[in-house]
């Protein structure tokens, strides 16, 4: 037999409204960005749909790939830093 809780109830009862709440916080955001996107803009107006279209502009821009490249070498470069140093560091102040 399942033990209740002491608040009783079922652990869905407590967890619903917050799961509703992240889905709206998350879910609509991301939706609204994605139809945002599909959209030609003209300043602040949107001037119609457009598809896919502005990501196929964006693929084919070397500037594109020319930042995404800049940015792996940064982060792989922090990282090839950052975790070796914080390793050392662990391993230091546990020996202490």
């Amino acid at each position: 037999m399942r033990r209740r809780s002491r608040l009783g109830g079922s652990p869905w009862v407590w967890f619903t409204p917050l799961l509703v709440l992240l889905l709206i916080v998350t879910l609509y955001p991301l939706g609204f960005v994605f139809w945002m996107s599909a959209q030609k803009t003209q300043y602040f107006d949107l001037v119609g749909f457009v598809g896919l279209k502005n990501y196929i502009g964006v693929f084919r821009s070397q500037a594109f790939w020319d930042s995404s490249r800049a940015s792996l070498i940064f982060v792989f470069g922090s990282l090839g830093v950052a975790l070796p140093a914080g390793l050392i560091a662990a391993i230091v102040s546990n020996e202490l």
